[in-house]
């Protein structure tokens, strides 16, 4: 699989703890990456995992589903391409099923500087009834490819060792399921808002 033209060389990982700003989660995330600057500097080439359903907030906020592409967008142009950072991000998105159905997708998106690309989608049924799991075809552009490493994304209780190992089936050129090893030369704990 050939490397993302913006992905590059990843060489820190956060993850943003997501506590209170529902209502605007990239205005929050920016808030939280420059207290991340103060304290750390330069935090380019990072990949930032952020949580599922970021455009929704919290499964118990009432803070209501913000446009997905709007939020992927902003992403994009407000932080990853002047900071050079990418990101992993939890997207509930409406979908059209095989038979004309509307629904709703709980999806991973990789964003960086050039766009972003829907890596997979939800299988596992949590019982919020805020998404549909996906029964065909999870894994559309998983992993993402970089220069040093591979980004792969399992949305929450699909990271289990099963799914693992049928994703790994489904992508022969992926490396067997093994303990995860640390491949950053550098990281940055969880970051969020205080």
């Amino acid at each position: 699989m050939a490397a993302s033209p913006m992905c590059g060389k990843l060489e820190k990982i956060g993850f943003f703890h997501f506590t209170h700003g529902y209502s605007d989660p990239v205005s929050a995330l920016a808030k939280a990456i420059g207290k991340e600057q103060e304290n750390r500097n330069d935090i380019g080439n990072s990949l930032i995992v952020l949580p599922e359903a970021f455009n929704y907030g919290s499964y118990k906020s009432d803070a209501g589903l913000l446009p997905a592409q709007e939020i992927l967008e902003r992403l994009r142009c407000d932080l990853a391409g002047s900071l050079r950072i990418n990101f992993v991000v939890g997207i509930l998105e409406p979908y059209r099923g095989r038979l004309g159905r509307v629904g709703r997708r709980n999806s991973a998106y990789w964003v960086d500087a050039s766009g972003s690309r829907l890596m997979c989608n939800k299988v596992g049924d949590d019982q919020t009834k805020l998404y549909d799991p996906c029964t065909r075809n999870p894994d559309r552009c998983n992993p993402v490819a970089c220069d040093n490493a591979r980004a792969c994304a399992l949305i929450c209780m699909d990271a289990t060792e099963a799914r693992v190992i049928k994703l790994s089936a489904f992508r022969p050129d992926l490396p067997p399921p093994g303990p995860i090893q640390q491949t950053f030369a550098r990281s940055f704990p969880t970051f969020g808002m205080s």
